[in-house]
This record gives C-alpha cells, structure tokens and sequence, in this order.
C-alpha cells in the first residue's frame, strides 16, 4: 500500500501516471543495489562482509603496498580487496583498528 492509498484512498490515474516514474526509478536502484549486487565477499584487511560493489582494489586506491605486506607477510597483499572503512585509515598509511592483523576476526568468537 503506498502513501496515497494510506492517506487518501485509492490513487487515481493521474496519480497513478504521475508516480509510475518514481517507481521505476527506485525499482531500478534497487535492483542495482541489492539484486545485481551479491552479498558476502569479505574485506581482505578486516575480514568483514560487504556487498560485492562495497569493495575496492588496494593497489588502485592506495600507496600502502609495503605497509600491508608487513602487516600480512603470507599473504599476496596486491590482490587485497578493502572497504572503504579500511581504505580509509589505509589512506593515511594507518592499519586499520579493526585489522585482522591487530586480532580482529569475524565472526567474533563466542564468549563463554
């Protein structure tokens, strides 16, 4: 039921026809922003999940090649995909609190 139909009855078709490209407007991002966006990749530095279209490549959106590689030497740092919480501090040339390498794993272990 939409706000319309709620508040004033049964939309006519002027309001029908005025509506119908808002509707296919949010149809549309949605469908972008959920439906052709799967859920569940995880960020390589903190190990979270994200939708696919939340991450980024490391090596594209940051100099911190050799800081990474220091904080995760098994690991091939150039392929690292990140969010942009942790592009953020990496920016800045700073590990992320939430790091994998500072502990942080997800899901969080449960307390006994």
């Amino acid at each position: 039921m939409s706000i319309i139909e709620h508040e004033l009855g049964e939309p006519n078709m002027f309001e029908k026809e005025f509506l119908k490209p808002m509707y296919a407007k949010s149809n549309l991002k949605f469908q972008k922003k959920f439906q052709e966006n799967p859920l569940g990749f995880e960020c390589n530095v903190c190990d979270r999940l994200w939708f696919l279209n939340d991450l980024d490549d490391v090596i594209s959106k940051t100099n911190c090649i050799e800081l990474l590689s220091k904080e995760f030497p098994e690991e091939n740092v150039e392929n690292f995909k990140a969010c942009s919480n942790c592009l953020a501090a990496l920016k800045k040339t700073k590990i992320p609190n939430m790091s994998r390498s500072n502990g942080f794993k997800y899901p969080l272990p449960e307390l006994a």
